[in-house]
């Protein structure tokens, strides 16, 4: 029985303890969170020029800042969410970033949580 799963590696999202964030943080959080960063935008925030963003573009990003994220105390590297959403001057940069952050979530490649109804969310990166 050991050797049928000889080769294969899997993924394994963080292990979270009693006093960790503890809500998984779902679709309805994580709108609820864009939505607050979209209304506090600065107001000098001017859009002129169309811009094409790829959506792998934003994917990479973000792997690439978790990746270099310092670690909780159990060694679980994470970033918060809204911290990730204000590195994007443009609107449709958040959005974008957003798209990407649904989809790495859809692909198991991060796991958003959080301590409370409407607290902190956390996103953290799946280690291998």
């Amino acid at each position: 029985r050991e050797t049928d799963n000889h080769g294969y590696f899997y993924r394994y999202a963080p292990v979270f303890i009693e006093e960790d964030f503890v809500l998984e943080a779902n679709i309805f959080d994580l709108l609820a969170a864009f939505k607050d960063v979209l209304t506090h935008l600065p107001a000098d925030v001017k859009e002129i020029v169309y811009e094409e963003i790829p959506v792998e573009e934003k994917i990479r990003e973000i792997i690439s800042l978790l990746g270099k994220a310092p670690a909780d105390g159990h060694g679980r590297k994470f970033l918060n969410f809204r911290g990730i959403m204000e590195k994007e001057r443009t609107r449709l940069g958040i959005i974008v970033l957003f798209i990407a952050m649904l989809e790495l979530v859809r692909l198991k490649q991060i796991v958003a949580r959080q301590s409370k109804i409407f607290g902190e969310i956390r996103v953290y990166l799946v280690q291998d």
